[in-house]
């Protein structure tokens, strides 16, 4: 999820400060599972996948390797290594 949203492109020491402050939180609290099913729920939403994915396949094709779409089909079509 976080590859393919960039979630740590920008500001990346700010978003992993606060997203391991949360797993440790959530952990706590015995959620843990729960609150990386929300966060990836959160970020890969149906428009995700309509409209910002294939926005960005077709705007940035020059950066993305034959490798990392197959990994993108392979999260969309929620197959499991």
């Amino acid at each position: 999820m976080t590859a393919l949203t960039k979630r740590y492109g920008s500001s990346p020491e700010t978003v992993f400060d606060r997203d391991l402050r949360l797993i440790a939180e959530n952990n706590e609290k015995n959620h843990l599972a729960e609150f990386f099913k929300e966060t990836i729920a959160q970020n890969l939403t149906e428009e995700f996948w309509t409209l910002t994915l294939p926005e960005n396949l077709f705007a940035q094709t020059t950066q993305l390797t034959d490798w990392r779409i197959f990994q993108i089909s392979q999260i969309h079509a929620k197959t499991h290594a």
